[in-house]
């Protein structure tokens, strides 16, 4: 497993490890291979990486990755539904119909819950990262930060 201020994507047979704060070019570059499309928002210094068909979304802030969106389900068309899994969070989390897999998981890997609940998302924090499991009716994504708007 890789430390706990970053994680590994797996998409079918690719390995990709992402850290929160590495530059775009650098992280533009471990999709090598994979159809992404790239879009800039200046006036707000964000950048935005899709990963077309894979359902993965990446922001970047002031040039750095920011957050990671993978998107279970109700992602824009060209995104995909993630059909990947991550060293932390194997299909049976993502596919499962309640979130008790993902609390278990995560806390069983040291992640704790917010102060806060939300209706629609379960947050879990560790020193480093927040990982979000949200589920609405048209849409359910894991989100996944350094957690400083729940701390």
């Amino acid at each position: 497993m890789t430390s706990m201020s970053s994680l590994e994507l797996r998409l079918d047979t690719d390995r990709i490890p992402l850290v929160l704060g590495e530059p775009l070019a650098l992280v533009r570059s471990k999709f090598n291979g994979h159809d992404i499309e790239c879009s800039e928002d200046p006036e707000i210094r964000r950048a935005y990486l899709t990963v077309l068909g894979e359902g993965v979304e990446l922001v970047f802030e002031d040039d750095r990755l920011a957050t990671i969106f993978l998107h279970l389900s109700g992602a824009p068309e060209e995104c995909g539904r993630f059909g990947g899994t991550t060293d932390m969070i194997g299909r049976e989390i993502l596919d499962a119909q309640d979130s008790q897999p993902f609390e278990t998981t995560m806390e069983r890997l040291g992640f704790v819950p917010t102060k806060r609940s939300y209706p629609f998302a379960i947050d879990r924090l560790n020193d480093d990262l927040r990982i979000r499991l949200e589920r609405r009716s048209e849409k359910s994504f894991i989100l996944i930060d350094r957690g400083d708007r729940v701390r």
